[in-house]
């Protein structure tokens, strides 16, 4: 697809001067004639001067957003779209006329025509009825810089990446017209998420930078800072560089989730990118302890676990970790799943068969309803009489089989089991 880029040229930085500087009687005249000039371009409806032509309506809308005629020259840019089939941004341009001016004599027909537009193409036709939602029951606020941040909330809140390059310049339009409103640098952060969606990484690098540095007081700074340091792992290679900002982030003044998803992001690359298992096994034990309401609490101990006895041959420090996880994470999901590698490790790496019975008993009475219950409790049984030669214990072990899980069929093996012990007496 031909990308369409809205251009904030020399006019438009004119015009800022003037609207920032000038007196009433120089606004009005600046007002006037740029007026006059986006009416004379879009009345030529010349293909050729399209660009031209947005630039100019954007950049009277920038300079006078609540102006008489700012209503006027919205409607005219959906049609300058629409014109280009430009479906995105015409439908975009005409919402912005139903929710910003409400009370216009466009407002009507562009309802009308962003209807039509909501159904047009394959860009728009998968969210029509999300879209054709905000055009049937648009919300108006009566500031005129909120209501048009919860337009751009709304249409960001859609998800859909299909929809970023008629949103982006729009954000872009919406810092540069309110500079001061408090969500400018929510929305400049957007833009760096919506880069990202549109897989260009340094794009969004830089948006994320200008959150940093423009916004620095803003609380959402450290989020913009995680979000670099996922673009260095993630998207650009780059990964000793992000490593040190998950570090800053992970020891940060600031209490927050951001700091412990940090904590967590800095293991993953230490152990699947940098190859460094000792410092990654160590990293997702930080997280634990120093962040013990971390909703990755369990998953780091696991993960440690596993390095611990895959990696690093540690098998007493990777069935410690295990237990860890279980205790402190009783009723993690992956719980039962721990103590299976626990008695695994037991049985199949340190051939201690009594300790591997003893776990698999746990994990039938600490987690009857585990799926891996079962199993594992046969299992046991199974190592009580043919690795330890018990087969009394064998006897009770299979019979607990059949009284705790007769409806599974494991079950009837273990039934099976009982009646040949029985003979074998």
């Amino acid at each position: 697809m031909r990308k369409r880029r809205v251009r904030f040229g020399v006019l438009t930085r004119i015009v800022v001067v003037f609207w920032l500087s000038g007196t009433g009687a120089a606004l009005g005249q600046v007002d006037s004639t740029l007026y006059d000039y986006g009416k004379t371009l879009y009345g030529l409806n010349e293909k050729k001067l399209y660009d031209q032509t947005v630039e100019v309506l954007n950049a009277y809308l920038m300079g006078y957003p609540e102006g008489e005629k700012a209503a006027e020259h919205q409607f005219a840019l959906g049609n300058v779209h629409y014109e280009r089939k430009n479906w995105d941004r015409a439908f975009v341009a005409y919402l912005k006329t139903i929710t910003l001016y409400p009370h216009s004599p466009q407002a009507a027909e562009a309802k009308v025509k962003a209807g039509e537009v909501a159904s047009k193409g394959l860009v728009l036709s998968p969210i029509k009825e999300k879209l054709q939602s905000l055009v049937v029951s648009p919300v108006v606020d009566t500031v005129f810089s909120d209501g048009y941040f919860g337009l751009l909330n709304r249409l960001r809140d859609l998800v859909y990446p299909k929809l970023n390059e008629a949103l982006i310049p729009e954000c872009r339009l919406f810092l540069e017209t309110f500079p001061k409103h408090s969500k400018v640098p929510l929305v400049a952060e957007w833009i760096g998420d919506m880069y990202q969606e549109d897989n260009r990484p340094w794009e969004a690098l830089a948006a994320y930078l200008r959150v940093i540095h423009v916004h620095g007081s803003s609380e959402r700074v450290l989020n913009c800072r995680l979000k670099i340091g996922n673009l260095y792992s993630d998207r650009l290679k780059k990964y000793e560089d992000a490593v040190r900002i998950y570090e800053a982030i992970s020891k940060s003044e600031t209490d927050s989730l951001t700091k412990s998803e940090a904590q967590w992001r800095l293991a993953q690359v230490l152990e699947e990118k940098l190859m460094n298992p000792s410092r990654a096994a160590q990293e997702y034990q930080n997280l634990v302890d120093r962040f013990p309401t971390s909703p990755r609490g369990a998953e780091a101990l696991m993960k440690r676990a596993e390095i611990q006895i895959s990696k690093l041959k540690q098998l007493e420090g990777g069935i410690a970790t295990y237990q860890q996880m279980v205790k402190r994470y009783p009723e993690d999901s992956d719980a039962p799943e721990a103590l299976v590698r626990i008695g695994e490790v037991y049985e199949k790496r340190m051939k201690d068969y009594e300790k591997a019975v003893q776990t698999y008993e746990e994990l039938s009475e600490k987690y009857p309803s585990s799926s891996l219950a079962p199993e594992k409790l046969f299992e046991a049984a199974e190592i009580a009489d043919k690795k330890l030669k018990q087969s009394d214990r064998a006897m009770e072990l299979y019979q607990q089989v059949v009284e705790k899980f007769g409806s599974e069929k494991v079950a009837q093996k273990a039934r099976q089991r009982v009646e040949s012990l029985k003979e074998e007496r």
